[in-house]
């Protein structure tokens, strides 16, 4: 296990998501305008996402700067990464009224899952 990649994997994905969650909180319109995802008919469930966001954002957070000691807590932040970038990878190609740069912000948590997991499983020299 690598600490400081695991570290900076987490905190990075922490500053992005809170980036994201706080964009789509307060800025929601003006998001809508400049990506091209259309601005959703029931706004309230976009931003209840955006809260959530914040969250994880904590929850990455504080994983990053308990280490080592949060070693279950990786793991489920790698599993969360997986998930939600596969299921927004996917989500343009199931349903084709899905705006297709979801799969944008897909392929990013499916990057942040490539950076864990090699911080968990790279041994240290």
């Amino acid at each position: 296990m690598r600490s400081r990649t695991l570290r900076t994997a987490l905190l990075a994905g922490g500053a992005y998501d809170f980036v994201v969650g706080l964009a789509i909180v307060l800025a929601l319109r003006f998001l809508s305008e400049i990506l091209p995802i259309p601005f959703p008919t029931e706004p309230i469930y976009a931003r209840l996402c955006g809260v959530l966001l914040l969250g994880l954002a904590g929850f990455y957070t504080t994983t990053a700067l308990t280490l080592p000691n949060s070693l279950p807590s990786v793991i489920a932040a790698l599993g969360i990464r997986t998930l939600g970038g596969l299921y927004l990878a996917a989500t343009p190609m199931l349903h084709p009224e899905a705006p297709p740069f979801l799969a944008v912000f897909g392929a990013v948590d499916l990057l942040f899952a490539c950076w864990l997991l090699y911080g968990l499983t790279v041994r240290r020299p």
